[in-house]
């Protein structure tokens, strides 16, 4: 059984999972108040966030960042990370994982680690160092421009996936222009 933590002002809400249908991916909107901080820990999946609002410092491994709106970040399998609210705003996310969390009760799949001590002082990355792992700033450039699947105006930014690591899931920014649309369709995929 997974330990209880205090996870005192975490709160993750919005989650969609195999309780809404899904089979293979675990999809939350995330909220830490100022001063809240989780503890260190690892998962039996992946994780993508992207950083809607605030600044959130993120442990990964070894390296420690701080994200702010418009940022992302890929948490491989079995790395151990943690996130923490030192500002004075709450810090919202997105977060992604496949394959998905398991249910309560069944197999452990998320295992917490060591206590960890903050750095005194944690940065931004500096996205144009090209030995940055794992990080990223959206940029709103270079859209896939989907013409097909009854398709018109929508661009699709795909900004996490394979050439930053991931291995099981992408994560996009579709901007469907004004008077645009987009048709049923199907893939094999889910999409959130």
């Amino acid at each position: 059984e997974i330990p209880k933590r205090d996870w005192s002002s975490d709160v993750c809400s919005s989650d969609l999972d195999r309780t809404h249908g899904s089979v293979h991916m675990g999809v939350g909107v995330c909220r830490l108040q100022p001063g809240g901080c989780t503890a260190s820990f690892l998962h039996a999946n992946e994780k993508g966030i992207y950083v809607f609002e605030g600044e959130l410092d993120l442990r990964c491994g070894d390296v420690v960042s701080r994200l702010s709106a418009e940022d992302y970040a890929l948490v491989p399998y079995g790395t151990v990370h943690a996130f923490r609210n030192a500002g004075n705003k709450p810090v919202r996310w997105i977060e992604m994982q496949a394959p998905q969390p398991k249910p309560a009760g069944g197999w452990q799949d998320t295992f917490f680690q060591e206590d960890f001590v903050w750095p005194a002082e944690v940065r931004a990355p500096d996205f144009g160092n090209a030995n940055i792992q794992y990080l990223g700033h959206f940029e709103e450039k270079n859209p896939i421009i989907n013409t097909r699947l009854g398709a018109q105006g929508l661009h699709v930014h795909r900004f996490i996936e394979r050439n930053l690591g991931s291995q099981h899931f992408f994560m996009m920014r579709g901007v469907l222009q004004q008077g645009g649309i987009c048709d049923h369709h199907d893939h094999p995929v889910e999409e959130f």
